[in-house]
C-alpha cells in the first residue's frame, strides 16, 4: 500500500504526525494486470504443496 498525504492540503487528514519518513518494502515478487492465474500459482504457491504433503503447515494470504 502506498500513502501520499500532503498536511497542508488537509491538516486534519494526517495519520501520524511529525513523524514522516521513507520506507522501503521488499517484494518476493510482483504482477501486473496481465498476469494470468496460473502464473501467479506457480510463482507464489506451488512450491507449498510438496511441503503441505509431507506434513508441514503452509499459509497463502491474497487480497485484491
Amino acid at each position: 500500500m502506498v500513502v501520499l498525504m500532503d498536511p497542508m492540503e488537509d491538516p486534519d487528514d494526517i495519520l501520524r504526525a511529525h513523524r514522516s519518513r521513507e520506507k522501503t518494502y521488499l517484494f518476493d515478487v510482483a504482477f501486473d494486470f496481465s498476469a494470468s492465474q496460473e502464473e501467479v500459482y506457480r510463482a507464489t504457491t506451488k512450491g507449498l504443496i510438496e511441503g503441505l504433503i509431507s506434513g508441514y503447515n503452509a499459509t497463502v494470504f491474497a487480497y485484491g
